[in-house]
């Protein structure tokens, strides 16, 4: 930050997976979305090229092996499934296949439960108005 000669601070520590700590290190636009700590502008503050690392360490390898493990995150491909997009499209592309099935069994378990909790709000409905029919025959 050009106005502050230290930093205002940090977040605590705390462990991460490789691929996230490239991907949040060069602002991937696509990461921080995921992430919901997108900046205001949209600019990218860092570039690869600003990731220093011990030499013979291919840094460009992991930030495009990162952007993959992105592309295959679970939330990803929720929103793909849930707009319309075909599992085996999903496979086709290379998604993991065990994720996308643990994907679909549990949007499918998710859609029973809701299935079952209308259908259980229904009966409730239906036996308040068949009450209420027969308190009013009794009444005419």
């Amino acid at each position: 930050d050009p106005k502050h000669d230290k930093p205002l601070g940090c977040r605590p520590w705390r462990p991460a997976k490789e691929e996230d700590w490239f991907l949040y290190a060069i602002h991937d636009k696509q990461y921080l979305k995921l992430k919901a700590c997108d900046s205001k502008d949209g600019k990218m503050i860092y570039k690869v090229s600003d990731i220093v690392v011990s030499e013979g360490y291919d840094v460009e390898v992991a930030v495009l092996r990162a952007r993959q493990n992105l592309e295959n995150h679970t939330a990803c491909m929720i929103k793909e499934l849930q707009q319309g997009k075909r599992a085996s499209d999903l496979i086709e592309e290379g998604k993991d296949v065990f994720r996308v099935q643990a994907i679909l069994r549990s949007l499918q378990t998710t859609e029973y439960e809701n299935l079952v909790h209308r259908n259980q709000v229904l009966e409730k409905e239906i036996t308040r108005l068949t009450k209420e029919i027969e308190l009013l025959k009794k009444g005419s």
